[in-house]
């Protein structure tokens, strides 16, 4: 719940941490159109913050992402690259025969509208992201996001009714085994994400064959081993 905080209508999303209550992180459904993919771009990025501890308490607003501001960046980079990870992009550009020599020659509407889909992310940040992976050059995406239709519109004519689920939470105990086996949260913190007891979480991972990584480098610099 938003209500109450200043500058209500421009808040896409909050997170603060409190001692006794741990890590909050809260969306405003207000702020979203129609698809819900903004919500799932603003909660991976507030996300971020908590998994790399770098602020206690921000107001993110998606129109002034502060983006001179190295938190800010990095949790930008976070949700973009969580939402939409470079190898999962080229897989999938490549098997739409979209992906030439490295790169997208052509985007069209559709394009657009069926890669909004599958990864459940908005125009702007697809566009943003296949710009920074250098897949479209600035010129093209500039294009791309300077062309206005009507997103709801070309969906229907392609037949695409946007799933309007809880993506990020369902992502969630995949992001809390990868942070634990990186050795960014601890096990009781990757068990709280996951949804289940510590005791629990240690049996999945047994049972899936996960462990955490010996030689990898803490972002937290925090054991992980509680």
């Amino acid at each position: 719940e938003l209500d109450g905080l200043e500058d209500e209508d421009r808040i896409d999303g909050l997170f603060f941490e409190l001692e006794g209550v741990g890590a909050c992180v809260g969306v405003n459904p207000r702020k979203d159109d129609f698809t819900g993919f903004r919500m799932a771009f603003t909660a991976a990025h507030e996300c971020a913050h908590w998994l790399l501890r770098d602020v206690t308490i921000e107001q993110f607003t998606f129109e002034d992402r502060r983006g001179d501001e190295l938190h800010e960046v990095r949790a930008n980079t976070f949700a973009a690259a969580f939402l939409m990870p470079e190898a999962g992009l080229r897989i999938y550009f490549e098997s739409a025969g979209l992906l030439v020599a490295g790169a997208i020659p052509h985007l069209d509407r559709a394009d657009i509208v069926r890669a909004m889909d599958h990864f459940g992310v908005s125009r702007t940040a697809l566009l943003w992201r296949l710009q920074n992976c250098r897949l479209l050059t600035d010129d093209q995406a500039a294009a791309l996001r300077a062309d206005e239709y009507s997103i709801s519109q070309a969906a229907r004519a392609l037949g695409i009714t946007f799933r309007t689920v809880d993506r990020v939470r369902g992502r969630l105990p995949a992001l809390a085994v990868e942070a634990w086996r990186r050795g960014l949260v601890t096990t009781g913190r990757a068990a709280e994400l996951y949804g289940v007891s510590i005791e629990d979480f240690r049996q999945y991972m047994g049972i899936l064959g996960e462990s955490q990584d010996a030689d990898g480098t803490p972002l937290l610099g925090a054991a992980a081993t509680r």
